[in-house]
């Protein structure tokens, strides 16, 4: 009877154990799903901000192109107005068409202006991507640092781990 007492107990905690062990490995998968699940949302993140960047950067250059060319449209047609007013105050020699000549030279020096200002924002955005495309080749370098780490045996083992889960390449010094 003791020992049928013994015999049940011990697989009692067996059950135990087994139940408990399920459980952790249960929970170790549910974690490794859930790890998973948050890189691929963050990687979806980052390249639809990436995307929202480029076509915002995209919209940017159409936008200053578009106001480079009314500009250029504007001072043209500035310039046709000025020529015309010219031809009427040399026939007309009134007062009204020297103000329409006045006018019309003001309205030329500002599309004059509008059209320099959209040549420099122009410059500016492709001075930008220039920058750009630089960091970018910066980043896509892999750099290399050296240093030595002292630590307990544990610190170190979370340290090596924290390298293989970024992927980080690192040659240990025995």
């Amino acid at each position: 009877m003791e020992n049928s007492t013994r015999i049940l107990g011990y697989y009692q905690k067996t059950l135990d154990l087994t139940d408990s062990i399920t459980t952790v490995i249960s929970d170790i998968k549910r974690e490794k799903e859930l790890k998973i699940e948050r890189e691929r949302k963050a990687k979806e993140d980052k390249e639809r901000q990436e995307r929202e960047v480029i076509e915002a950067r995209e919209l940017a250059e159409l936008q200053a192109k578009q106001a480079e060319e009314q500009a250029v449209i504007d001072a043209q047609n500035a310039k046709v107005r000025l020529e015309q007013a010219e031809k009427n105050a040399a026939l007309l020699k009134s007062e009204e068409a020297e103000n329409a000549k006045k006018q019309a030279e003001h309205e030329a020096e500002q599309a004059i202006a509008k059209q320099e200002e959209a040549e420099k924002y122009q410059e500016r955005l492709e001075q930008e991507n220039i920058q750009r495309k630089a960091q970018e080749e910066a980043d896509r370098k892999i750099h290399t640092a050296r240093f030595e780490v002292k630590a307990t045996m544990s610190k170190l083992k979370e340290i090596k781990q924290f390298f293989q889960d970024n992927q980080i390449e690192f040659k240990g010094i025995k």
